[in-house]
């Protein structure tokens, strides 16, 4: 299974992000595999956001009606963001965020070790990223 983070779907919606065309080989790639994919609803709300600024509202909206029917979406319980805070807290870096914490809380709740991502923070906790 693989996590499917902010960074790698505002990549893939934005022909202007600096990773777009390392997004897209990676997407193709993975469409040949049969692999499982998740994330959360925190990434897609974060992802919305960033889609609609950084492109235009069309593509967040386009995007959001057409989330490929193959990633699992993992709503965070109590339980999670409990979690999530605990790792927020033992972070000693400014620049993680709550978010990307709720994600290092259920990858490491369903045993996830790679990420589609291209945020540097999944590798300094330990995750491999694909890109």
């Amino acid at each position: 299974m693989i996590f499917v983070d902010t960074s790698a779907f505002v990549a893939l919606n934005n022909p202007e992000d600096p990773h777009h065309r390392k997004s897209l080989q990676v997407s193709l790639n993975l469409e040949k595999e049969p692999t499982a994919f998740l994330t959360t609803n925190y990434i897609l709300a974060e992802s919305y956001t960033v889609i609609s600024q950084k492109v235009n509202k069309e593509a967040s909206v386009y995007f959001k009606e057409n989330l490929d029917p193959r990633i699992r979406i993992v709503r965070a319980d109590e339980s999670l963001e409990e979690t999530a805070w605990e790792i927020f807290k033992e972070i000693k870096s400014k620049n993680v965020s709550y978010v990307d914490c709720t994600s290092f809380a259920v990858m490491k709740a369903f045993n996830i070790r790679q990420a589609f991502a291209f945020d540097d923070d999944f590798k300094r906790l330990g995750f491999s990223l694909l890109t």
